[in-house]
C-alpha cells in the first residue's frame, strides 16, 4: 500500500482526495486544522444571510468517513529528504504528498493595518464582521457618531466587489431594528487603488458593477491607496476617512509550512511548480490550489476556487496514473467562465464575448454551485 497525505480540506485537497479514494491501493491521510470544508465562494451569502450554511458547510468525516484517515492539527512542516509530514503531535510517513494549505490575508507587513481591520478568508471572519457591525450599529444608536455607520472595504477584486454588496444588505437589515436610526444615514465604501474595477474582464461587467453601486448607494474610490489605519482612520496621502468597520480584501498570501531543505517561496508565499503540479527537485510532492504558482502561456494561474478544483482532479488522477504504472499529465486550465454575486438577487456571468447580469443570472450561479457543493461533498 503505498501511502498518500494531503495538507489542507480547501477545493483542491478535497477534488485530489474524490479521486485518490477511487484506489485500494492507496492509504490516505488528510491533515486540516479545522474539521469541515468550506464552499468560500458563498462566504458573502451567508454574511447576508441569502443562503443557509448547510450548502456552504460540510465536517469531514460527513463527507469521507472512514475512507481516509483525518487528523485535525496544522502541518507544521515537512522533511522532503525523508518523507514525513509533522503536525504537533504527530509525525506521519508518506509516498506522495500534496500541499495544498491554502493562503491567508495578506497586509504586506503593515502591523496598523492588520490589528485595526478584519481579514475575510473564512467562515469565523464572516461571524467576527457580524458581530462587530451589530455592536457599532447599536453603539451609533446611543451617540451617533457617525464613523460607527460607514462601513469600508479595501481592495477591489471580486471578493471586495461581492463584500460591500453583501455587507450593505446585512446592515440595512440590522439598522430596520431600530427606528430611531434612518437607513440613509449609513456610508458604504469600496477603495480600490487602481483606476477602474475588474479591468480582466469585458468593459460590460465593469458597467453592471457600476450601476449597481450607484442604485444603491455605494461609493467607489478608485486610484486610493489605503497607506494607513489608525484610530478607525483610514490615511491615504494627507487625507483620510473614519470607520468602524473597515475588512481588508487587497490581497492574499500562501500559508507557510517549514521545510526541510528550506524552498524558495514567490512573493505571494507560493510555491513554483512543474507542469504537472509537482516541486521541481521532489518528483512525489505536489503543491496546488493557493500554495500553488503554475505558470500557463508565462503568466501565473489566479488562486480561485475554480483553479483548485482543476488542479486538484489533475493531481488525483496522476497519483492513480503512477501506482497503475501509467505516464502522468501535464496540468492545463480551462475556464469555465466567472459567477460573481452582487448582493441577494442580482448576479454577473460572463464567459468570452457572453456577459449578462440581474435575477438569472445570480439564479443560475445559485443553482450551479449547489450542484457543485453536493459534487465536491457527496460521500
Amino acid at each position: 500500500m503505498k501511502k498518500v497525505v494531503v495538507i489542507g480540506a480547501g477545493f483542491a485537497g478535497l477534488t485530489a482526495l474524490k479521486q485518490l479514494i477511487k484506489s485500494k491501493k492507496l492509504e490516505i491521510t488528510l491533515i486540516n486544522d479545522k474539521d469541515y470544508f468550506l464552499f468560500t465562494p458563498r462566504l458573502t451569502e451567508i454574511l447576508n444571510g441569502s443562503i443557509s450554511e448547510k450548502i456552504v458547510i460540510k465536517p469531514i468525516k460527513r463527507i469521507f468517513g472512514n475512507k481516509v484517515d483525518f487528523i485535525r492539527e496544522k502541518a507544521i512542516s515537512v522533511d522532503l529528504k525523508n518523507n514525513i509530514v509533522e503536525t504537533k503531535n504527530k509525525k506521519i510517513n508518506y509516498d506522495y504528498l500534496i500541499m495544498a494549505h491554502g493562503a491567508t490575508t495578506n497586509y504586506f507587513g503593515n502591523k496598523n493595518i492588520e490589528e485595526n481591520t478584519i481579514g475575510y478568508k473564512d467562515y469565523n471572519e464572516v461571524l467576527e464582521i457580524k458581530k462587530k457591525i451589530k455592536n457599532n450599529i447599536k453603539n451609533y444608536s446611543k451617540n451617533k457618531k457617525k464613523e460607527l455607520l460607514t462601513f469600508a472595504v479595501i481592495g477591489a477584486g471580486l471578493t471586495g466587489i461581492e463584500l460591500i454588496c453583501s455587507l450593505r444588505e446585512f446592515v440595512i437589515k440590522e439598522i430596520k431594528k431600530y427606528p430611531d436610526i434612518n437607513p440613509a444615514e449609513a456610508r458604504f465604501l469600496l477603495i480600490h487603488d487602481g483606476k477602474a474595477v475588474v479591468p480582466q474582464f469585458p468593459e460590460k461587467v465593469g458597467k453592471i458593477i457600476q450601476n449597481y453601486f450607484k442604485k444603491n448607494n455605494i461609493e467607489l474610490l478608485t486610484d486610493t491607496m489605503a497607506e494607513n489605519i489608525k484610530n478607525n482612520a483610514i490615511i491615504f496621502g494627507n487625507k483620510n476617512i473614519k470607520a468602524a468597520t473597515i475588512i481588508w480584501t487587497a490581497g492574499i498570501k500562501a500559508n507557510i509550512i517549514k521545510s526541510n531543505p528550506a524552498l524558495v517561496l514567490d512573493k505571494g508565499k507560493t510555491i513554483k511548480t512543474t507542469s504537472k503540479l509537482k516541486i521541481p527537485e521532489y518528483d512525489n510532492v505536489y503543491v496546488a490550489g493557493d500554495a500553488a504558482l503554475f505558470m500557463e502561456n508565462n503568466n501565473p494561474l489566479a488562486p480561485t476556487a475554480q483553479t483548485a478544483w482543476q488542479e486538484g482532479v489533475n493531481i488525483g488522477k496522476n497519483i492513480l496514473r503512477r501506482i497503475n504504472g501509467k505516464n502522468e499529465k501535464d496540468f492545463h486550465y480551462f475556464h469555465k467562465g466567472t459567477l460573481i454575486v452582487l448582493g441577494r438577487n442580482h448576479g454577473i456571468f460572463t464567459y468570452k464575448s457572453i456577459t449578462f447580469g440581474g435575477k438569472f443570472a445570480w439564479f443560475f450561479r445559485h443553482l450551479f454551485y449547489r450542484f457543485r457543493f453536493w459534487q465536491i461533498t457527496r460521500p
